[in-house]
Parts: C-alpha cells; sequence; structure tokens
C-alpha cells in the first residue's frame, strides 16, 4: 500500500522552482524520494518541511513574528516594522511607529513617554521614515498576529505620506527625531523628582547649571562617550573640591544618564567606568566634653536663644534642622525622651534625657517652653556666636557640626553600645558611628586606655594568672 502526498504551501504567484521533491511513504519498508520532471505551472509544489502522515501526532508550533528589541519595543518579522506598546489600565496598547530603525524608534518612544509625563492629552504623531515598499497588514491581520495570553487594544493607524510634515504638540513642525537631549532629560529628572525636599531640588539644578557650562545639554545622549566624561571631569576639577565634582558627575548627570538607561536610549552610562575623585581626608576638629560644655556657657551668656540651640547640640548630639522643627509636644517629660525627626530622610527617632541633660531641660521647662504647637527655641544660625565665644575663650574656630561629633566620641569613650548611639542618630546601623566619628582617638583617651592595659597586665601577675617571661 504507497501513500502518494503533495503538501501546498503559500507560494506567491510567478515563483519559479528549479526542482519539485515528491515522497512516498510506504507502510512496510522506509520511505524514499525521487526528483520528478517539471511540472507544468499549475502544479507546481513546494516540498514541506513539516511534512508527516496522517496517523502521526502532528503539534503545530505558533510562528513567532515579533521580536523585542528594546523597552516597549518589537520588531514585526515580516516587514520590520516597529511596535511600541505599553500597559494601560491593565490591558496592553500597540502603536505603529512607522519605522524600520531601532534608533528612532527608541527616540519616539523617549518622547512619548516625556509628553506623557506633562499631560494626559499630549499627543504624537509619527511619519513613516521610508516609502512603504509594500502593503502594511490590515487591522484585522495585525489582530490576528498578536500574542493572545493577555488581553489589548489596538487602534488602526493611518499611513500618511513619506513628504508630509510631522505635526508635534503645539503648532510647530519638525522633519524628523533624532534622539533625546540632556535637556529633555534634565525636564523628566524634575517632574520624576519632585518627592524629594526642596533643599536636594535645589542643589540637583545647581549640578545641571554648573555642568551645563562645560557640556552641551542639547546634545543627543547616546553620543556621549566615556571619553566626554573624562574632559569634563578635569574642567570641573579646576577650584573645586572633590566631592563637588563627585557629586555633580555621579549625582547630577548620574540621574539624567539612569533614566536613558531604563528607557533603552542607552545600553550603558558612559560614567560606568570612569573613577571617582579622590577625596582629601578632611580636618574635623571638635572640642572635648569638658571643653564643649564651657563654649555653651559662654553662647548663653551673650545670646540665650543661641545657647539653646548649641545646648541641644552638645546635650543630645543632633543637628541643627532637628532643633528647629523641635516643638513643645515632643518632649516626653513622664517617658523621659524627646521624639525628634530625621530632616534629610523623615525619620523619627527618640532620644532619652541622659543624666547629664536633666538640668538643661528642667532649665528649659521652667522658662515655659514646651508649649504644644509652638517651637521650643526661636530659630537662628549659631555659626556666628559660636566663632565669638571661640574667639573669646582662645579656642580654635569650631563649626556647630562639632558639637555633634563631641557627643558621639564622648558616647564611645565613655563605652556605649555603638548601636545605640547609631540610634540615636537616627542611622540605620553602626557603620557610619565607626567610618566616620570612630576614626578620632583622643590623646588623653588613649592614654588612660594604656594605662588600663598595664595596670591589668600587672594585676594579673600578682595573682598569679601569668608568669613574666624576660625579653
Amino acid at each position: 500500500m504507497t501513500l502518494k502526498s503533495r503538501h501546498l504551501m503559500g507560494v506567491s504567484s510567478g515563483c519559479a522552482l528549479s526542482s519539485v521533491v515528491e515522497h512516498f511513504l510506504h507502510t512496510e519498508s522506509e520511505g524514499s524520494e525521487r526528483t520528478l520532471e517539471q511540472p507544468i505551472e499549475s502544479e507546481r509544489v513546494l516540498e514541506s518541511s513539516e511534512f508527516c502522515p496522517e496517523f502521526a501526532l502532528h503539534r503545530k508550533r505558533r510562528p513567532r513574528r515579533f521580536a523585542r528589541i528594546a523597552r516597549g519595543l518589537y520588531r514585526y518579522g515580516p516587514t520590520g516594522g516597529i511596535y511600541w506598546c505599553r500597559s494601560i489600565d491593565g490591558r496592553n496598547v500597540w502603536r505603529n511607529l512607522q519605522t524600520t530603525d531601532r534608533k528612532r524608534a527608541m527616540a519616539i518612544s523617549a518622547l512619548d513617554s516625556y509628553a506623557a509625563g506633562q499631560n494626559g492629552n499630549t499627543e504624537i504623531s509619527v511619519v513613516s521614515d521610508r516609502v512603504p515598499s509594500g502593503p502594511l497588514p490590515s487591522y484585522a491581520e495585525f489582530i490576528a498576529l498578536l500574542p493572545t495570553e493577555q488581553p489589548l487594544t489596538a487602534q488602526p493607524v493611518a499611513v500618511p505620506s513619506a513628504a508630509a510634515p510631522v505635526k508635534a504638540s503645539g503648532s510647530e513642525t519638525r522633519a524628523e527625531i533624532k534622539g533625546a537631549s540632556l535637556n529633555s532629560l534634565v525636564e523628566r529628572f524634575r517632574s520624576e523628582s519632585r518627592h524629594l525636599a526642596a533643599g536636594t531640588r535645589d542643589k540637583l539644578d545647581s549640578h545641571f547649571k554648573v555642568v551645563a557650562r562645560y557640556l552641551d545639554f542639547d546634545r543627543d545622549v547616546a553620543s556621549i562617550k566615556l571619553a566626554d566624561m573624562r574632559v569634563l571631569k578635569s574642567k570641573l576639577s579646576e577650584g573645586r573640591k572633590p566631592s563637588s565634582v563627585n557629586d555633580m558627575l555621579f549625582k547630577g548627570l548620574g540621574g539624567l544618564f539612569k533614566i536613558a538607561e531604563e528607557d533603552g536610549l542607552i545600553d550603558r552610562s558612559p560614567l560606568e567606568k570612569l573613577k571617582r575623585s579622590r577625596k582629601v581626608e578632611p580636618d574635623r576638629q571638635q572640642p572635648s566634653w569638658e571643653q564643649s560644655q564651657v563654649i555653651v556657657d559662654s553662647i548663653r551668656t551673650s545670646s540665650s536663644e543661641t545657647g539653646v540651640i548649641a545646648g541641644f547640640m552638645r546635650h543630645f548630639g543632633v543637628g541643627q534642622a532637628e532643633i528647629r522643627n523641635l516643638l513643645g509636644e515632643h518632649i516626653d517629660m513622664d517617658a523621659g525622651v524627646i521624639h525628634f525627626r530625621r530632616k534629610k530622610t523623615g525619620k523619627p527617632f527618640d532620644v532619652p534625657i541622659f543624666p547629664h541633660a536633666k538640668p538643661f531641660i528642667e532649665t528649659l521647662r521652667s522658662e515655659g517652653r514646651f508649649q504644644v504647637g509652638k517651637p521650643v527655641v526661636a530659630w537662628r544660625n549659631p555659626r556666628r556666636a559660636l566663632e565669638t565665644a571661640c574667639k573669646q575663650l582662645n579656642l580654635p574656630s569650631y563649626e556647630p557640626r562639632a558639637f555633634r561629633r563631641c557627643f558621639i566620641v564622648h558616647c564611645l569613650q565613655g563605652g556605649i553600645d555603638p548601636r545605640l548611639v547609631a540610634k540615636w542618630q537616627a542611622h540605620q546601623d553602626a557603620k557610619l558611628i565607626f567610618s566616620v566619628y570612630g576614626k578620632y582617638i583622643d590623646h588623653d583617651y588613649e592614654m588612660a586606655q594604656a594605662e588600663r592595659l598595664g595596670g591589668a597586665t600587672a594585676k594579673a601577675v600578682a595573682d598569679g594568672k601569668v608568669t613574666p617571661r624576660p625579653c
């Protein structure tokens, strides 16, 4: 018994075939094949790679017509056209970008995302970058080819003439979208960073303005390379601290390049292999615990309010912003704690009323400063009063932050658990306490510890626990 089969595939009319292979399948022996003579035009067939006997199981595979080429961008295999896809209200929305160029499609996608972030009514019309060589798939064919695992919504896109002008939002026109510039990324960064504190946003804007003096912000972000960043770093380093240069590059520009990476405008940030400027260890001076009390007393004799601010910094190791926002109800005398809130992170933290700070707190209480809804102190900058007091006491000119370092070092030298010290500073762990504040070692404290070590060794020898050995 012989089964003869011809499997016909979709072939455009007019295609020429050099030879046709026809299969004969025998049920008793292995199959064979032979080449036939060229048949007439109407009987031409193709050899099918999917041929199989009717009694065998055949698993059809869905042809993969769409390939992902970037974030939210897919290329349609038969025509090479690129489609934009976004999830809106839980449904996939597809849009034909009328181009086969990946860079142009990424630029259109970035511009569309930026426009959508400004207002919900902004729309961008896209014109094909080439004259179509063949008919595009119809709306019904396009929907049939899309994956059906998730619901989607698609709208037919009219294909305008290649010579037609491109209508942007408003009355402006342009012939081609080349890419996203640094200026456009700055505007988007500003719209996405409104959750940051006003001071942080102002600082980043200042970084952008300084960098714009040496780098063209109208330039396409994809054209910026590592060599450009090295030149920029060299120019920024003239007359500036290494920490300032690092902030401008890695906090300012770094945020812009991160957006470009997320949108697929660039594969990697040009700052990725740029080395940071080497920071110089700052010379942080601070008074001793006893000297700090003398300075606070001197400030309070000349300015009562500034003396209270300096007293809070010295007794509790908190910053100026935390003291400025301290209200009367934040001081809980019954529980013996003060409720502070870290200005930089917004994190609340409690600090006990330490024994050395109780007379200071009782004095403020007797003055009637702990009233609900009212600040404990009338705020003013303590820097000038601190400089005057240090000059009168013939001491180095300390900055207000020196009181905070003085408190932390006093706790460490007193044997307080570093984890508690970090908690009182609203730090996540004690790593910063050791790396920044733990580097300072007072000379008197060092000699006292050395004496303790010598006394412990002598006591062990006297008790017979350790036998002295000659050198």
